[in-house]
């Protein structure tokens, strides 16, 4: 039945474009009694409206492009009476007299609504979409289902990257980490499906391990001028986008050159409170006496210094063996007896998270119809920090520990000090030139772009610490899943403060480790793509047939180089002890439950080690070997070229509108790794190359029923494409390590074979406008996913034989997976109460979202007792089963209450998402030890006060994560008691005050 709808959808779409085509061949050009109308529309300063413009008793109507243009083609002659349209401003009637084959200009210029709230924001003249109502109107009038959030929302709460400012929007949730949003997610499908740009410009991932996702956490949200979240593809947009695509605009130069410089400090409380600081200046406009030459610069500073608290237990299942009457580990949650923590790594983290961003646009309007420009933004983002962990495990399992009324006593624990300085520097860039010229009634437009991002760090250094003190104690525990908590025994019952003295104590804990970290990520794509658009009316009813083509070239490469050093000599912390503290850790959960050592400092470390490392002294610190094998084995590079053109058609039949088009797209991708050439073999290593080929078709259809001038009713039927990682395609084999490779630890080795996921998307909507400027929206979309990507433990049986047995792990296809979910979106200011109440208003959208992914499971893999019984498998008989998506949020809330009111504009805004399995465990039970990885549920709430205290002057309060809200990840079955913590992380709530002053 599937295969069918899609051979009607494909069919539909090459008929409705080949029927568009075919009628502008049969069509005459023009109609002898006809003409044309152009013109610009802005409001009273000058900056352009992306007006809906209607003939009145005709089907024709053109709506006005960014920079205020619009053209009505096919009208015919005499005295016409035309309506514009624009939220938040007062509706314009006019006439105009339409002369033969003659085109005639008429400019508008539209007033506010007296009974709209103004802006109270201090800034300079805007670009159409970077105002609340320019957004909600290019919503309107698109073609296709987008979301728009401009600069005027960006600003209203404390978004300090672009991330964090699109969770906001309806659909849209962000991957947090660090205590800000990352990576993005639309309509609940994971990072790498949603396709980002700037300006245009494709940008390559971030990160090795997650190639296709790019980090908006290093984008500073103030340089933006809006962002547009594009749910549903049309034919000229890239079709890399099963999610959706999320596009970064830069501001666009408006009105006489204006300016505004804006500072404020941030304080976060948690333990040792950090100060913080932000500041940012934008200036430009337009200049000469018609205005033509633009230019706007806009920078930003963002430093934040942040503490944070991690504890992150491991824990053990247990179950007694009903044949020997003994205990075994076992990874199975329906046959486990108890399960406890048998390690905690306890982390206390001190960031110093530095952001720098640079934006500009120059554009030349040689007339309304031609133009040129250069326009973009680069991005620097220092993300540093210490991390001192406090590592604690010990024996378990065969009836080691013992359980008195439900308490567990493990014996001999061990005890582990590191201490990491981590501080990748990732720069984002895009920039695009180009130049929009109409050659008769057809409109060019040619881009050319440039966009990259690098990842790099440098010699970091991690020292670690083995404890003086002989491992012969042991802890209990309190049983908590959530937040367990251990308490020492020792020789005598009252020994636990001594364990906790020997702990604290720098001199107890002797240097033994140095390991160090340089890695260099780098991706760049360089393109070009040229777009034709012809406008026309078939009888009256107006039409528009689009050509292109679009050329991509990505190169993508990462290096790694983490050699590792034994320590020989007598060096006690005591030597390298730092000056930061924290007495007060995790005690807002659990006063002085956990026991830290004392915090180490990395300089004093690195002195040493260039002091006594050298080719003299070198014994002190000999290399680990092996070592160089694991950083050839890391290593791959990439490229992928991808060509593209496209055939596009628009019709407009009364207050139906139709988009219909088809894009093909042709691949050529190559990959580069490593891998051994025999197992033995721990030096020399293979260089693996591979190679592919292969070309897909991506039809479209987007219906769009106006039912009044502020109502639409909307349908799309696409199809999208999310391409493998390089990691996973090249044909690497990496072994190191493998002596110990188990299903929790295994080899890992790339799929050359690995295909493409593709979906089949469908989707509706209905969107109502409020001329008061706010918008009530709901509908509802499925997608059905084929060749699934995911990550799967099996047993290796190739190439090398030397590793057969062994458990590998490898990112496979699986059959299928279905994503489908409803979204709902309100935003409206209550204007008709009276006087001072008509500022206030409310925001709230939710997304829910449901998926079925078929995974395969590997029967062969089993588990042997102590009896020598190896035929256990969790899942035996079982082929696959049915889990959600990866990364895949079941529900996204945000709910905000506003106050706009000159001179006060206020927000209080909550944003929840729900549990989601972030990756698949071996089992998919309620096991703690190989069941799915969950993400916590996430509660924010934010705040912000802005006051314009004098013209173009005013002072902002503002409040980050007031609830101090945690984020981690678990283990297990959610919602059955069954989950299991194994990374819980508090950041504490940040205070900002600022001052922004317009000139």
């Amino acid at each position: 039945m599937r295969s069918v709808v899609r051979r009607i959808v494909v069919a539909g779409v090459v008929g409705a474009s080949t029927a568009i085509v075919a009628s502008t061949i049969g069509v005459a050009v023009a109609h002898a009694q006809t003409g044309t109308i152009v013109g610009r529309v802005t409001d009273t300063t000058g900056a352009p409206l992306s007006a809906s413009i209607r003939v009145l008793g005709t089907n024709l109507g053109a709506d006005a492009n960014v920079d205020g243009q619009y053209e009505l083609i096919d009208v015919p002659s005499g005295e016409r009476r035309l309506v514009a349209h624009y939220l938040g401003f007062q509706t314009d009637t006019f006439s105009v007299t339409v002369g033969v084959s003659q085109a005639v200009r008429h400019n508008i210029v539209l007033r506010a609504d007296k009974h709209t709230l103004t802006k109270i924001l201090v800034k300079g003249q805007q670009g159409a979409s970077e105002t609340v109502a320019g957004a909600l109107q290019q919503q309107k009038n698109a073609d296709n289902i987008i979301t728009v959030m401009s600069a005027d929302e960006i600003a209203s709460l404390p978004n300090s990257n672009a991330a964090e400012a699109m969770a906001r929007l309806p659909g849209v949730t962000a991957e947090r980490d660090e205590g800000e949003g990352k990576y993005v997610e639309i309509r609940g499908t994971p990072p790498d499906f949603q396709h980002v740009t700037i300006d245009g410009a494709d940008v390559p991932g971030t990160l090795a391990t997650d190639v296709r996702a790019v980090k908006l956490d290093d984008v500073p949200a103030d340089i933006l001028g809006s962002i547009e979240v594009t749910k549903t593809l049309t034919a000229d947009q890239s079709a890399d986008a099963i999610g959706g695509s999320v596009n970064l605009v830069t501001k666009v130069p408006e009105g006489a050159p204006h300016g505004y410089v804006s500072g404020q400090a941030l304080y976060t409380f948690l333990d040792n409170a950090n100060l913080s600081g932000q500041g940012g200046l934008t200036y430009g406009g337009r200049l000469g006496t018609d205005k033509k030459f633009g230019f706007l610069l806009s920078s930003s500073y963002d430093r934040t210094n942040r503490t944070l608290n991690d504890v992150e237990p491991s824990f053990t299942a247990e179950r007694i063996d009903r044949e020997t009457g003994g205990y075994m580990v076992v990874p199975n949650g329906s046959n486990f007896t108890y399960a406890y923590p048998s390690e905690w790594s306890q982390r206390e983290y001190n960031y110093y998270r530095t952001r720098y961003g640079l934006a500009g646009d120059l554009d030349y309007r040689f007339s309304s119809t031609s133009s040129v420009y250069l326009k973009g933004l680069w991005s620097a983002f220092f993300d540093q920090a210490t991390r001192w962990e406090t590592n604690l495990s010990a024996d378990y399992g065969n009836g080691q520990d013992t359980v008195i009324n439900g308490v567990h006593t493990v014996p001999n624990f061990k005890i582990k000090n590191t201490v990491t300085n981590r501080g990748p520097i990732e720069h984002t860039w895009g920039f695009t030139g180009g130049t929009k010229q109409d050659v008769g009634p057809v409109h060019l437009t040619a881009d050319l772009n440039y966009a990259g991002s690098t990842a790099t760090t440098h010699n970091h250094l991690e020292d670690t610490y083995k404890w003086a003190q002989n491992d012969n104690y042991g802890y209990t525990v309190n049983g908590s899943k959530l937040t367990p908590q251990y308490f020492f025994v020792g020789t005598a019952e009252n020994s636990a403060s001594s364990i906790l003295g020997q702990i604290k104590d720098p001199s107890q804990w002797n240097l033994n480790e140095i390991d160090t970290d340089n890695e260099q990520n780098n991706g760049q794509i360089v393109g070009g793509k040229v777009d034709a658009l012809y406008p026309f009316t078939i009888g009256s009813l107006p039409a528009s047939i689009k050509v292109g083509a679009k050329y991509r070239n990505e190169h993508k490469g990462y290096n790694d180089y983490e050699p590792q050093y034994g320590y020989q000599g007598t060096a006690t912390l005591a030597q390298f002890l730092g000056t930061y503290t924290d007495n007060s850790f995790y005690s807002h959960i659990c006063p002085g439950c956990y026991a830290l050592a004392p915090f180490g400092d990395i300089p004093r470390v690195q002195q040493y080690f260039n002091a006594n490392g050298g080719a003299a002294n070198g014994d002190l610190f000999p290399g680990i070997s092996g070592q160089t094998l694991a950083d050839n084995l890391n290593s791959f590079a990439g490229t992928e070229i991808v060509t593209s053109g496209y055939v596009m058609g628009t019709l407009d039949i009364g207050a139906l509108h139709i988009n219909a088009g088809l894009r093909v797209e042709n691949t050529d991708v190559g990959y580069l790794g490593h891998t051994q050439a025999n197992s033995a073999d721990t030096v020399g290593l293979v260089i693996a190359r591979g190679s592919r080929s292969y070309t897909d078709l991506f039809p479209s259809v987007q219906l769009r029923y106006a039912i009044d001038e502020y109502t639409n009713l909307r349908a799309a039927f696409t199809r999208g494409i999310a391409r493998p990682d390089y990691i996973q395609l090249a044909p690497y084999v990496n072994t190191v390590g493998a002596e110990s490779a188990s299903v929790t630890s295994a080899i890992t080795i790339g799929n050359p074979a690995l295909l493409p996921e593709y979906s089949w998307n469908t989707d509706v909507l209905f969107e109502h406008y409020f001329h008061s400027v706010g918008v009530l929206s709901g509908g509802a979309f499925y997608k059905q996913i084929s060749n699934l990507i995911f990550q799967r433990v099996a047993e290796y049986d190739g190439p090398i034989s030397g590793y057969d047995g062994y458990f590998v792990s490898q990112y496979q296809n699986g059959p299928s997976a279905e994503l489908w979910g409803v979204e709902a979106d309100y935003q409206q200011h209550l204007t008709f109460l009276p006087g001072a109440l008509r500022g206030i208003g409310f925001d709230v959208n939710w997304t829910h979202v449901e998926s079925r992914a078929t995974v395969p499971i590997d029967t062969a893999i089993t588990y042997t007792n102590n009896s020598g019984d190896s035929t256990y498998h969790p899942y035996r008989g079982q082929p696959f089963r049915h889990s959600p998506i990866p990364r895949q949020f079941p529900n996204m809330v945000n709910v905000s209450l506003m106050y706009d009111l000159r001179p006060i504009n206020f927000r209080i805004a909550g944003q929840y998402t729900a549990a989601s399995i972030y990756q698949y465990g071996q089992d998919g039970t309620s096991n703690p030890t190989s069941g799915d990885n969950w993400n916590y549920p996430h509660w924010q709430i934010d705040t912000q006060l802005s006051w314009n205290i004098f013209r173009e002057t005013s002072v902002r309060v503002a409040g980050t994560n007031i609830n101090n809200e945690y984020f981690g990840f678990f283990q297990g079955l959610p919602g059955h008691g069954h989950e299991y913590n194994n990374q819980r992380e508090y950041y504490g709530p940040t205070w900002a005050v600022g001052l922004r002053q317009g000139f």
